[in-house]
This record gives C-alpha cells, structure tokens and sequence, in this order.
C-alpha cells in the first residue's frame, strides 16, 4: 500500500481501531487474488460496503436519539455554533446526554466532536 492508500484510510476511519480493521478487511475483499496494489478508488469502494455493513446499527443509534439531540449533532458535524441566548438550556441538555452516550466529545471550550466516524456519516447522509 502506498502512503496515500494509508492516508485515505486513516482519514476515512479517523484512525478508530475497530472501523480501521472493518475498512481494510473489506479492501482486503476486494483486492484478494485480483490485484496486488491497493489504488484509492478501493479505499471508496471498501468504505461504501463497511458503511452499509454497519447501517443497522447506525440507524438504531440514530432511532435512539431525540430530535434536540440530533439537531446539535447536525450542528456539531457541521461546525455551526451551538448555544444562542435562546436555545442555551435545551443545548445544554442534549450536549450533556451526548457526552453521557460517548456519541461526543469535548474538544475545546463549546467544541464537540463525534467520536463515531461512520455515525457522522450517516448523519451527513441523513440531514
């Protein structure tokens, strides 16, 4: 594998160990016995199945979630400020169920991050 094959798997997986190993077990799938160079386009097509592999349990995280939630997902994913003068305590509440979840975490003061890869995905997908 060259470094940029390397590259755009960390960079899908966001170097998670488990959707690593889940997105170079399926490029491993599609390369085996056919072709001895991992080329990027693998990377994408890998990425798509392990996506759709995990799709059940991402569509029951997502079920999981209320509709505050999932908007300050939305915002997170997005980089949009979080908290208003008007929306601080509704905000508030779902960053704080987030946190508990593990579906976020902080990274700076009002800064969050999605600690799932593949959710944040799917979130995109799904907006």
């Amino acid at each position: 594998m060259s470094d940029e094959v390397v590259e755009g798997i960390l960079g899908r997986t966001r170097g998670h160990p488990y959707y690593t190993q889940l997105l170079c077990a399926f490029v491993h799938y599609l390369v085996a016995g056919k072709k001895k160079i991992v080329e990027p386009k693998d990377i994408e097509d890998g990425y798509e199945d392990a996506f759709i592999s995990e799709k059940t349990y991402l569509e029951k995280l997502w079920e999981e979630l209320n509709v505050a939630q999932l908007e300050t997902l939305f915002k997170i994913s997005s980089s949009e400020i979080l908290y208003s003068n008007e929306t601080k305590i509704n905000v508030a509440r779902s960053v704080k169920s987030l946190l508990i979840k593990g579906i976020i975490k902080r990274i700076g003061r009002g800064k969050y991050r999605i600690i799932d890869p593949f959710f944040e995905e799917y979130l995109s997908r799904n907006r």
